[in-house]
């Protein structure tokens, strides 16, 4: 992960903006599902489960990187390295689950 790239999830650039997308993706596979027209909808089943389960997925990423952005600033407070590494292996984790 590039140090721009970790700086902006840390200072909350980032998540604030993927989860407005979230909330839209999430939308979006509802609103697919009851398209009245089939040929809108997902072809399958288990196309409308991937889907879903991706957006789980994305979740968990937000979910990861709020929580590496409080132990960041737990970490610059009390100067504690250990809270600077687990904020660094939060972040590094939400990046592979998404």
């Amino acid at each position: 992960m590039t140090e721009l790239r970790q700086a902006q999830l840390l200072d909350g650039s980032v998540p604030r903006q993927v989860l407005d997308a979230r909330v839209g993706e999430l939308l979006d596979i509802a609103m697919k599902a009851m398209a009245t027209n089939i040929a809108e909808r997902h072809a399958t089943v288990p196309e409308s489960q991937r889907g879903v389960r991706e957006y789980q997925s994305h979740s968990q990423s937000i979910q990861l990187v709020e929580h590496a952005q409080g132990n960041l600033k737990l970490a610059q407070e009390r100067q504690d390295y250990e809270l600077y590494a687990r904020a660094t292996y939060g972040l590094q984790e939400a990046l592979a689950l998404w």
